[in-house]
């Protein structure tokens, strides 16, 4: 084994060493923080969400988590322990050493790879044995998990060496990197987002970290656009997202009267064409109407208050997406 090798290694062991040393905090922490997510979440709230583009709620959002585990464990491990090295400066040490730059960096990236990567592995099987988590391409699985690992272990060292004190870490953690994990979707489909954040997830990757436990049609070009039934609320790489785009009164909700009547339109975007239409009430106090199969319709309320349509559209392949209108009559 070569003193090259020696040194890198001996630097990676520290790292270890380091987390595992305090294994309460920095892995049974987080690995409780990531089950109350899962109760919380999940379990609790998923029994009044439901599904969410076709998948139970509690399934949707355990790949986010898996996904945010890694992420926020790699970037809080190497930006705090080269914080606190140099507050100790027991950093010097290893400045002074003989081990090059690049083998400073790989050993602080590799500390904080590997332990939000014993996190998710932890994550991962308990999860799958509360609830069936199918994973389609487990290749596509890992390699999406190790570049995500990697990525923020290099942002973590990054944060540690520019932050001169504590709140340097957390204001990035707590006020960007926190904000961008919650925003990618993990909780919900980001195809749900208003304006202006709508346009930046329609093109995205990633889909609350579902992407992860994609079809591989996704990746080899075979049509599985979002909301399909089998594609778990994954968006397509590089292909648009099925979306119904449905709107109520010219995408305004809110309408005057009653009695007023209002249009429902959907133009679908993705999927393959021709498309077909199920329009349904989905509010009780909605007035009861027959289905409607139109590509749009009117309807008529007698009565002020908050009312909701529901659009399903189905491609020519049988791939389908659910979309609910909300309409406001005052």
């Amino acid at each position: 084994m070569s003193t090259s090798t020696v040194r890198f290694l001996a630097l990676t062991r520290r790292e270890v060493s380091r987390f595992v040393k305090i294994k309460g905090q920095t892995i049974g922490a987080p690995l409780l923080e990531t089950f109350l997510y899962i109760s919380v979440f999940g379990a609790a709230l998923g029994t009044r969400v439901g599904d969410l583009d076709g998948i139970d709620y509690v399934v949707y959002v355990i790949p986010g988590l898996i996904l945010m585990a890694w992420a926020i464990n790699a970037f809080t491990n190497n930006s705090s322990s080269i914080l606190q090295q140099k507050f100790q400066r027991s950093i010097d040490d290893q400045l002074s050493s003989p081990a090059s730059p690049v083998q400073l960096l790989m050993a602080f990236t590799l500390g904080g790879f590997l332990r939000g990567m014993t996190i998710t592995v932890i994550t991962f099987v308990v999860a799958s044995l509360l609830v069936d988590l199918p994973v389609d391409h487990p290749l596509v699985l890992v390699v999406s998990l190790l570049l995500v690992g990697f990525f923020f272990s290099q942002i973590g060292v990054l944060v540690g060496i520019r932050a001169e004190q504590f709140d340097d870490v957390s204001f990035a953690q707590t006020f960007i990197l926190q904000p961008l994990i919650f925003l990618g979707g993990i909780f919900y489909s980001a195809s749900l987002l208003p304006e202006p954040y709508q346009p930046l997830n329609t093109s995205t990757i990633l889909d609350g970290g579902s992407f992860l436990f994609a079809p591989g049609d996704d990746i080899l070009g075979t049509s599985r656009p979002q909301g399909a039934t089998d594609s778990f609320g994954a968006y397509e790489l590089g292909v648009a997202p099925f979306l119904a785009n449905a709107t109520a009164n010219g995408s305004n909700p809110f309408a005057q009267g009653p009695p007023v009547t209002v249009t429902f339109d959907s133009n679908p975007t993705g999927g393959t064409g021709p498309y077909t239409y199920l329009w349904e009430d989905c509010d009780a106090l909605a007035p009861v109407v027959a289905d409607n199969t139109n590509k749009s319709f009117s309807q008529l309320f007698a009565a002020e208050g908050d009312y909701c349509e529901q659009v399903t559209v189905t491609d020519s392949l049988g791939n389908t997406t659910v979309e609910i209108v909300q309409v406001f009559i005052t």
